[in-house]
């Protein structure tokens, strides 16, 4: 999946694939998911299940208004998220640019070049990229086993 935010006037294209993930341990030193895993974990921690709930009840009818009354909120839940420093959000924004661009420059370089970085609006469009090309493609089904009292055998349903 790509994605073009436009950042400070300028158009940046974005590649989630797995790749990225390589990028980022190569430059940093370290897995992205040791950072990523925690701060989600942070956040699940600090959510409201209620107030959740009570957003999406009151918005069935347009999921997108129910996403932007749980984000309003965000900022509260992160508040709650510590172990998730700036750079951390820079560096996996990096990494997903140099997987589109491979020529892009260092990081520090690549971020001289913005006069304008607003790093709240960008991880708002780049952060559900980045959850959806975590999650799942496959369409998970279930199948039913129950015995039989005659035979002892399993029957599927």
């Amino acid at each position: 999946m790509e994605k073009t935010i436009n950042i400070g006037g300028k158009e940046v294209t974005f590649k989630f694939t797995l790749a990225a993930f390589y990028i980022f341990k190569n430059q940093f030193g370290y897995d992205a998911m040791v950072k990523i895993v925690p701060a989600i974990g942070d956040i699940m921690a600090g959510l409201n299940a209620y107030t959740l709930l009570e957003a999406f009840d009151e918005k069935k009818s347009d999921d997108n208004a129910a996403f932007a009354a749980v984000i309003n909120n965000f900022g509260a839940i992160l508040q709650e998220t510590f172990n998730f420093e700036i750079v951390d959000f820079l560096n996996l924004i990096w990494a997903f640019a140099k997987a589109y661009d491979n020529k892009l420059p260092a990081p520090m370089q690549w971020y001289s070049e913005f006069d304008d970085f607003p790093i709240i609006d960008v991880m708002m469009e780049f952060a559900p990229c980045l959850y959806e090309s975590l999650g799942s493609k496959k369409k998970w089904t279930t199948t039913q086993t129950t015995k039989t009292m005659k035979t002892g055998k399993k029957e599927e349903k």
